[in-house]
């Protein structure tokens, strides 16, 4: 499978907007359909709107966006967005979250650990207490989107088309021109052990009378010891690195996947903005997978924000909670 992911909004807290909503999202596509998918969309892209020759999601009208929407939902595709309400976040609770973050890099050091690691791992805590604030909430919010996608999107497939989760191929909008930003390089050096332990809250899971045979030769490893002794008492898990870095890159470059990727998170920012019409948005919840709780999840670093305290609550616990593809056959 593919998975393209792209974020919508400043991630800073507003300085004159009463609400800021700002949506991360991951576009998953199944390898069998992605030339099917991007022989259609390439037909349709010729009328769309473009800056730079590139299809940007913000300039999409309803018409433009439910048609898009209307030829992923055909193609098997998925959609998986997380929220953060900036307007409801304050600088001291996100420097709070931001310096415990920092401490769980280095609480678990001893002098057992070889000197170049602990060495290495104090370097990538001192950049993180120094990342700016709407960075940093971009990447948490991305490590919960990605948690979210392994805990979910392998279930959905292992039912229907096994070997669609026998290769995960990653791709992250960039913002380096010719090549990844030193914050990107920071996460894409991190993001396992930010992984490891949200999966161990919650981990992935398997169907019994499936046969997961070739996806655990592949991806099923010895649980080290020291990770049985802290965050996971199992005896086997899943290698994370093989799920993730196999094939995970930052692209800059205009791509079909990010551009639809664009399209589809923006749509769902535009919506809670109230600046895209239903006509525009109404089918995005059909390409979610469907739970008892809302489809689009709202994080929070600091207070929870309430859906019903925000102008746009309803349109997430009433709107983007039905009609969405069911996770079990």
């Amino acid at each position: 499978m593919h998975i393209f992911i792209d974020e919508s909004g400043t991630f800073a807290i507003p300085k004159n907007e009463r609400f800021s909503p700002c949506v991360q999202g991951a576009l998953i596509i199944p390898d069998y359909k992605i030339d099917q998918l991007f022989n259609k969309y390439a037909r349709i892209r010729e009328s769309l709107p473009k800056e730079s020759g590139e299809v940007k999601g913000r300039l999409l009208k309803e018409a433009d966006v439910a048609k898009v929407v209307e030829i992923l939902k055909r193609n098997q595709c998925i959609f998986e967005a997380v929220a953060i309400e900036m307007s409801a976040e304050t600088k001291e609770g996100i420097e709070e979250h931001r310096t415990e973050a920092a401490n769980g890099l280095t609480k678990n050091l001893t002098d057992e650990h070889q000197p170049s690691l602990v060495k290495s791992i104090f370097e990538h805590r001192a950049y993180l207490e120094v990342m700016s604030l709407p960075l940093y909430v971009q990447y948490v919010l991305i490590s919960e989107l990605l948690a979210n996608v392994i805990r979910d999107i392998p279930v959905y497939w292992a039912q229907r088309r096994m070997k669609e989760i026998l290769n995960f191929h990653w791709v992250v909008d960039g913002k380096g021109v010719s090549e990844t930003t030193k914050s990107e390089q920071w996460w894409s050096t991190m993001k396992l052990g930010l992984l490891q332990s949200k999966l161990a809250r919650r981990p992935m899971i398997g169907l019994e009378g499936l046969d997961y045979s070739e996806f655990d030769a592949k991806f099923k490893t010895t649980m080290p010891e020291y990770l049985k002794e802290s965050i996971l008492p199992f005896e086997e898990g899943f290698d994370l690195r093989m799920l993730f870095d196999e094939s995970f890159w930052f692209s800059s470059e205009a791509d079909f996947g990010l551009e639809l990727a664009d399209i589809i998170t923006n749509a769902t920012r535009r919506a809670l903005k109230g600046n895209l019409a239903e006509t525009g948005w109404a089918r995005i919840p059909a390409l979610m997978i469907h739970r008892k709780e809302q489809y689009l999840r709202l994080c929070s670093l600091g207070k929870s924000a309430r859906p019903d305290r925000l102008p746009y609550g309803k349109l997430i616990t009433q709107a983007f909670n039905r009609g969405g593809r069911h996770l079990l056959v």
